[in-house]
């Protein structure tokens, strides 16, 4: 939502500044509580003082009342004043509150105690149904639910991680990926409903970060169209369907090199990279094109390791457990004992 740094200037006569700013200082209070609370009652009374005080600002701004430096009101409440707008604030604050309500929960020692807890999330929300648009309703009734925040991911049967695998993410939570860390993309990595549903991947993103300080978000580079037409996961995919046949497609498709493996597949297909489910004669000389793709998969080992190779290797080797249900910190423990 943003905070707004504004100073008024040369008000017309009649207008008292004072107010307008008084009231830019409540907008910007009103937007620190929507970002950050967990409380029902908070969210919603300040979200509607929020808007009814950008509306304010925004007509003052308009009727010429006041000139004003930094954002312009009336386009950030142009861009405020809609429904989808409206939804993905209201969503953020139902993850807020969820993830409140499982960490309360997991705390309580008795079964009773955190089965009240999850109905104390519903029952609460349930009064603010009048504020909220349907689509949040829905998401807010399918949390209550669940009876966790995830279900260890090596419980989860192989063939159903596959399927979902297969199945793109909520528009949410694309939409909050994207935003966090591929807003200036030119094209979206894909994101499957496994990741949503069965991973805590943002916060073990942010995780790796702080004991690297290395990004294990896909880089730009691998959603980069070559002069061809392929993206470095296509040429990855031509090296793979060549070596390998009848294999459970690898997790690094999705979180390396961003693409629906049967979607792309398919892609290959139609555009003659691929015969019979192998690279054919244009698949061949795409790989041979771009073989730094196949060398820089995973670099060759060596008598003397450089820091970015073993760094890589850590990587592969995080993804991996994180994969199989893991978590970084079980995997910060299994690396010390090394």
């Amino acid at each position: 939502m943003g905070l707004l740094d504004l100073i008024f200037r040369k008000p017309k006569k009649n207008i008292d500044v004072t107010y307008l700013n008084r009231d830019l200082q409540i907008l910007n209070d009103c937007a620190k509580l929507i970002e950050n609370t967990v409380i029902p009652e908070v969210f919603f009374s300040r979200y509607d003082l929020y808007m009814e005080k950008l509306s304010i600002l925004s007509d003052a701004q308009r009727a010429g009342l006041v000139k004003v430096t930094g954002d312009n009101l009336c386009k950030k409440y142009k861009e405020m004043n809609t429904e989808e707008k409206r939804v993905e604030a209201i969503i953020d604050f139902i993850d807020r509150m969820w993830i409140d309500t499982c960490q309360k929960a997991d705390k309580l020692k008795t079964e009773k105690g955190k089965q009240n807890r999850y109905s104390k999330f519903y029952d609460t929300l349930a009064q603010y149904e009048n504020h909220m648009p349907e689509q949040c309703i829905k998401y807010y009734r399918s949390r209550n639910s669940e009876t966790n925040i995830l279900k260890p991911r090596n419980t989860i049967p192989a063939d159903k991680i596959e399927l979902m695998q297969r199945i793109e993410a909520s528009e949410h939570y694309k939409n909050k990926v994207y935003k966090k860390y591929y807003s200036d993309y030119p094209e979206k990595p894909y994101i499957s409903q496994d990741r949503e549903l069965n991973t805590n991947w943002i916060e073990d993103t942010e995780n790796w970060y702080l004991m690297t300080k290395q990004a294990s978000w896909i880089p730009k580079s691998m959603m980069e169209r070559y002069s061809d037409g392929l993206l470095p996961g296509h040429v990855y995919m031509l090296y793979w369907l060549g070596k390998y046949k009848n294999k459970r497609i690898p997790v690094y498709f999705e979180y390396k090199y961003g693409i629906d493996f049967c979607k792309e597949k398919d892609f290959l297909m139609q555009n003659g990279y691929l015969d019979d489910d192998k690279p054919s004669i244009k698949g061949l000389n795409a790989i041979k094109k771009h073989k730094e793709v196949i060398e820089n998969h995973a670099p060759a080992k060596a008598s003397s390791t450089t820091v970015k190779e073993a760094n890589d290797a850590d990587y592969e080797d995080w993804i991996g457990f994180i994969n199989k249900g893991g978590t970084t910190e079980e995997w910060n423990k299994r690396k010390k004992m090394k």
